[in-house]
Formats: C-alpha cells, structure tokens, sequence
C-alpha cells in the first residue's frame, strides 16, 4: 500500500521490475493497485507470474521463445529487447592502464591473458575451463588465466581443488568481484565464456566491445551474440577438448583474432547502443500507457 501511494503521489505511470523479487512484488502492485508493469526477463525460469505483466521484455530471442512457450505470455505483450552495452568499453582504457593492471596482477609483459569474467558458479562452468587449459599451456606456456567474480561457496572450492590438483597454480589469478569490468576487458587477450546456459551472454558482447575475441559455449542467448566464425568462435558446452582447440588456434592466428574483434565489435554497436536500448523502453512505455487510458476510456 505504501509503494501504491507513493506511486500515485509521484503520478508514476508505469512500474518497471527487473528480477525473480521484484517481478512477483510488481504484480502484485498491479492486481491490487492498478499500476501498470513491465517486466524485463533476464532468466529463463518457469515462473507463474509472467504472464499476468503487462508488457515482457526478453532479453534475447531464445529468452522470448521461453517466455512464450512455458510461461504463457501472449505475443501482441512481449519483446525482445537486447541488453545495452556502455559507452566506455567501446572507448577502452589507457595503454598505460593497462600495463600497470597486468603487471598488478603478477603478468609480464610477453604473456597472453585469458579472462573469465562472471561469478563462479556450475551455471557459469569455469571448471570446464581449467580443465582445457594445461592442453594451451603445452602449446602456449605464457598463457595466464584471470578469474573475474565472486569466488566463494562449494563450486568455488571444487574450482580451486581442480587448479591445485592440475597443477596450475601459477597459471591461475582469482582476483573476486571487480568493479571496473571495461578495464579488466582491455586487459586480455582472449576472454572465454563457458556457461552450461545463458540467456543472454552479456560478458561476451562486452569483450566484443572491447575489442577482445571471444570463445564461447554454443548455447542460449550467446548465439545471438557471437556468431560462429564471425563474431567469435562457439564450442560445445562442458568440452575442455573443444574449448582449449578454439583457445589454441585464436591464439595462433593474429589475422582470426583481428577480423573476429573487429567484425564482433561493429555488431555489438550496431544491436546493443544504449541509444537503442533507451528508444526502444520508451516506445514499450508508450504503448503500455496508452493501452491502459483506452481500456478506461472504454469503460
């Protein structure tokens, strides 16, 4: 009730929710207040509530076949709408940033960094990754690998027991949650992507906005953002075998690596500028909005 009365105080027009708690407390402003909702799905969960939303955004197109086909959610009330990509990783950071960051994490200045960005989870696989990587260590013995994310928990764990148990201990940086993700992207080499699923794939088109190529697992909404041999390189999910062949011949290969950042870093400035993004959550707006007064004026 307060949040209703806070909305009609501000004259809020629309209310717009963003996760699982947020979602089903939405719909509840909706049926028992009146409030107009909007609802971006950033999972692919079969959840009750969808289809009781006025609008649904999808943030992929296989997030919005998902929303159609299990949760419910009629056509004429949903969208796909792909997730913005900031302006300063299209910029990227400094040559001397960058350097000094690598040295920071214990690199010289002759090896190639591989990076995984996202917390460490089995829906994010990173096992799959330390598993491929002594394969492009026979290969490349400078390769270094940095973890990116919140690394606690059981998973966590078995993560660091495979690193210890392959002997990758000095291949291997954990370095937690980072705030500044655009300069850990220009920080790498290569940034590798391996979830067991993914409705999206934001990591991967953030390193395509950085200019850094990509190896990703063929799954989800990954194959919206990288496009295989175009954008970037997709693997067989939970295949160390496959991951560390992409790894090795990106690493190989100069020429591939250029023509895939290149090619991958147009495409996500062409489908994810936050411009886009923005005009395109209006238009959404509008349309709720209006739907509302002429359901009222009709009464």
């Amino acid at each position: 009730k307060r949040i209703a009365a806070i909305a009609r105080e501000r004259r809020i027009s629309i209310v717009h929710t963003h996760n699982s708690r947020a979602h089903s407390f939405g719909v509840l402003l909706k049926l028992l207040h009146g409030l107009p909702v909007v609802a971006t799905a950033h999972q692919r969960h079969i959840q009750l509530h969808w289809s009781l939303n006025d609008y649904v955004i999808a943030n992929s197109d296989v997030t919005l076949w998902s929303m159609r086909r299990f949760n419910f959610v009629s056509k004429s009330r949903i969208r796909r709408i792909y997730c913005p990509i900031r302006d300063r990783f299209f910029n990227g950071a400094p040559p001397a940033e960058v350097s000094a960051t690598r040295t920071a994490w214990g690199f010289a200045p002759t090896d190639r960094v591989l990076g995984c960005v996202g917390n460490v989870s089995p829906r994010k696989s990173q096992l799959n990754l330390i598993r491929a990587l002594p394969s492009v260590l026979r290969e490349f013995p400078n390769v270094r690998l940095v973890m990116v994310g919140d690394d606690h928990g059981e998973y966590a764990k078995t993560c660091r027991q495979a690193v210890e148990e392959l002997q990758l201990q000095g291949a291997v940086r954990w370095l937690g949650h980072q705030d500044d993700i655009p300069l850990v992207m220009s920080c790498l080499d290569v940034c590798v992507c391996t979830p067991t699923e993914e409705a999206f794939g934001l990591t991967a088109a953030e390193a395509l906005a950085s200019g850094v190529p990509v190896v990703a697992a063929l799954v989800g909404g990954l194959r919206e953002v990288v496009i295989d041999e175009e954008t970037g390189l997709l693997v067989p999910p939970r295949d160390p075998r496959a991951l560390s062949t992409a790894i090795t011949r990106l690493l190989n290969d100069g020429a591939l690596r250029e023509r895939l950042a290149r090619e991958g870093r147009q495409r996500v400035r062409r489908l994810f500028s936050a411009a886009d993004h923005a005009a395109q959550l209006l238009d959404v707006y509008q349309t709720v909005v209006s739907g509302k007064r002429q359901a009222s004026q009709g009464r």
